[in-house]
């Protein structure tokens, strides 16, 4: 019995490290797919002002640390754009689609890490 209840607590604490393990592994995938396919044009923080702002003038980019702003987006508009590109809800035709560049876990999981940079 007391082998059973011994198990039971090591088998039980294996799969809570394993729950966090993947969840930490979700959310650096999105800062590095936020890294590598974003900040040129939303900036490190989501203002809207990374380096390629310097050159595309003529448009603003979204400004993703804003909660107001970002308030006016449904979800399903932004995995729209994210995964069909800007054009695809008529908003900027510059914002490339990456769904050919990351899987839906990794869209739902950007999804979440664009929400975090509204405050």
């Amino acid at each position: 019995m007391r082998i059973t209840k011994t198990f039971s607590l090591v088998i039980g604490l294996i799969v809570i490290g394993l729950v966090i393990g993947i969840t930490y592994a979700a959310e650096k995938t999105a800062a590095e797919n936020y890294k590598q396919h974003c900040v040129k044009c939303h900036g490190e923080q989501g203002k809207g002002d990374g380096p390629a702002t310097k050159t595309i003038k003529a448009m603003k980019m979204a400004d993703w640390s804003s909660k107001e702003a970002m308030d006016k987006f449904k979800d399903e508009d932004l995995t729209k754009i994210i995964k069909q590109g800007g054009a695809a809800v008529n908003k900027s035709k510059i914002m490339p689609a990456y769904k050919e560049k990351m899987q839906d876990g990794e869209i739902k999981d950007m999804l979440s890490y664009i929400h975090s940079l509204a405050k």
